[in-house]
């Protein structure tokens, strides 16, 4: 009996010496944020992974006007922007179309900000991952741990906007990610 209770505890106690490393291992550092532009972000995002776009022959296509420099922390925001483009590129599969759109305006509760919307042309969530698909460890891709979303979703969270998903009917689906804008007096070179 009293070798049983002592396994026991000596499991217990490997189990919560696992849950105390990975959760220092998923605590992000503070962010370092100097001034940056997310324009200038998506275009190294975009040189990074175009191994990965010409391997999927995808077409990207940009829109929208240049978006004004801000306060972040411009790593970050690469990593996060990286994981959604790859993401709209697996998703929109060989062949496919990605688009990417920037603009700037008021978007509630923000007084401004500024929107990416990066759209695939792939077959669109399906409704039961909707719900779920920021959380971690859901994963659909083959090689995937399920905590690329939910690292963006944090990272624009962190910024004090926010990341969703849009599946409109039949196109494909839609990071929409938001970032808050300063106003003239915080930032006089907007």
């Amino acid at each position: 009996r009293k070798a049983h209770r002592d396994a026991a505890n000596e499991a217990v106690a490997h189990m919560e010496k696992i849950v105390s490393n990975f959760r220092e291992i998923s605590r992000r550092p503070r962010l370092a944020k100097t001034r940056c532009n997310v324009s200038d972000i998506l275009d190294r995002v975009l040189l990074l992974l175009e191994p990965r776009i010409d391997g999927f022959r995808i077409s990207v296509e940009r829109t929208g006007a240049r978006l004004p420099d801000i306060e972040a922390d411009g790593e970050k925001l690469c990593e996060a922007l990286a994981n959604l483009v790859d993401t709209a590129c697996e998703a929109s599969g060989l062949d496919g179309t990605v688009s990417i759109t920037e603009e700037t305006g008021r978007v509630e509760p923000l007084e401004r900000a500024l929107v990416v919307r990066i759209a695939d042309s792939g077959p669109g969530v399906p409704e039961k991952l909707r719900e779920v698909i920021f959380q971690p460890f859901v994963s659909t891709k083959k090689e995937g741990t399920g905590l690329g979303l939910p690292i963006a979703r944090q990272v624009f969270e962190e910024h004090g906007g926010w990341l969703n998903l849009h599946c409109p009917p039949g196109r494909g689906a839609v990071f929409v990610c938001v970032l808050p804008l300063a106003s003239k007096e915080d930032a006089p070179w907007l």
